[in-house]
C-alpha cells in the first residue's frame, strides 16, 4: 500500500466505494440506463460548479465585511 502511516482506518475503503460508484455509473452509461448526474458518490461537474461558486462568495463575502451570502448556486442541487 502507498499510504503513509497514520491514516484512519477505513480510509482505503472509501476510496474504493467512490472509485466502484464511478464504474457503475460508467458501466451504467455505456449499456445504455439512466444515470444519476447531480447527486452521485464521486465528485462531478456540479460539486466541481459549487466548489468554485463557494470561493467565489467567500471573496464577494469579505469584501462586504463578512456579510452572509447565499452559498448554494442557482444551477446546482435544489
Amino acid at each position: 500500500c502507498r499510504l503513509p502511516s497514520g491514516h484512519p482506518e477505513a480510509f482505503l475503503e472509501a476510496f474504493a466505494n467512490i472509485y466502484c460508484a464511478a464504474f457503475d455509473a460508467m458501466i451504467d452509461a455505456e449499456s445504455g440506463k439512466a444515470i444519476e448526474k447531480v447527486n452521485t458518490l464521486y465528485p462531478n461537474v456540479h460539486d466541481g460548479v459549487e466548489g468554485m461558486y463557494f470561493i467565489q462568495q467567500c471573496v464577494a463575502s469579505s469584501a462586504a465585511n463578512g456579510g452572509w451570502l447565499p452559498m448554494n448556486h442557482p444551477r446546482c442541487r435544489k
